[in-house]
């Protein structure tokens, strides 16, 4: 039983307005931080980051982002992860809804025997929707993975699809709900994949 929980969460969002006359400043950005404990028969923490900075435009975007979480039982560490990406994708077509993308990604998962695995895609991608109210656009992405492993054990370079949806709507003027979906199914096993 859990005798005691604390939870903290801080999330802050900025963007700069421009004057009436200019274009809107095109920059965003994003980051987060959350702190779990809870006691008992067994103690846990948890603790988990996000950082995000956008740069769109209606001819294209850059988007950088970054992560961690850690996790804790009984003071021994049993999770470490870090995550980080950059990206940049160009909008052609009538109404720029065709997008094409490129990016790398990297991630470290010390429990998942994961030293270090580098994700390079690029691929084509649709706006469904792209107003103030309501967001929708899916993708497809083709690449290369490597990964490194802790142990030892041979690393591997593997060609891989990378599959992406983000949904986000709007319900108050200042809160939005959002889904950003990322798959990484496996071409070698089939019925396997990562989130």
């Amino acid at each position: 039983l859990c005798l005691l929980g604390m939870a903290c969460l801080f999330s802050a969002a900025w963007a700069d307005d421009a004057g009436a006359a200019p274009a809107a400043n095109p920059w965003k950005g994003e980051a987060s931080l959350g702190y779990t404990k809870s006691s008992g028969n067994t103690n846990n923490a948890q603790l988990a980051t996000s950082a995000k900075a956008e740069r769109a435009t209606e001819k294209n975007t850059w988007t950088l982002k970054a992560g961690t979480f850690y996790s804790s039982t009984n003071k021994k560490m049993d999770a470490q992860k870090y995550y980080g990406g950059l990206r940049y994708s160009f909008n052609f077509g009538k109404e720029k809804r065709w997008y094409n993308f490129y990016g790398v990604e990297a991630e470290h998962d010390r429990f998942a025997n994961i030293d270090h695995r580098v994700i390079a895609s690029t691929g084509p991608g649709y706006w469904f929707s792209r107003t103030d109210d309501f967001k929708a656009q899916a993708e497809l992405g083709f690449g290369v993975q490597y990964t490194n492993y802790r142990n030892g054990s041979k690393s591997e370079t593997e060609p891989v699809l990378v599959p992406h949806a983000y949904l986000e709507k709007r319900v108050f003027e200042k809160a939005r709900l959002s889904e950003d979906i990322t798959l990484y199914p496996s071409l070698k096993n089939s019925g396997e994949y990562r989130m």
